[in-house]
């Protein structure tokens, strides 16, 4: 399946920089950097409609959209959130413990790209 490759290959790369931004409260531009290019590569990726998310992909989703969400400051000096995260990060790593109240949810296609993809469809037919 597409979609677990390209969780696992996007995992890693989050997690690095995310554990990198944790020890040095730098490179938060190339988290949110990141966080963006990875959302549009999902964008690309020809995905199957499955609901059914494992947890890993899950707990991927939920810590994309919380770097997302948070400010830098607020990711440097909230104890509960760094904390939350970082067990996010050490899931996606070693799929031992999963975390508690991490509930991601994949992103939808825009409407844009849906569209851009039913061209392409009726122009190889």
């Amino acid at each position: 399946m597409q979609e677990v490759k390209f969780v696992n290959e996007k995992a890693g790369q989050l997690v690095s920089l995310f554990n990198q931004f944790l020890l040095t409260g730098e490179n938060h531009n190339a988290l949110v950097e990141l966080t963006w290019d990875i959302l549009l590569d999902w964008q690309r990726l020809d995905t199957s409609e499955e609901k059914n998310l494992t947890t890993k992909e899950r707990v991927f989703w939920h810590i994309l959209f919380e770097l997302q969400y948070w400010d830098k400051d607020f990711l440097l000096h909230s104890k509960k959130i760094r904390s939350e995260l970082y067990n996010c990060a050490l899931y996606l790593e070693r799929e031992k413990q999963i975390p508690v109240n991490c509930v991601g949810i994949r992103p939808e296609k825009s409407p844009i790209e849906a569209e851009n993809e039913s061209h392409l469809e009726a122009e190889v037919a």
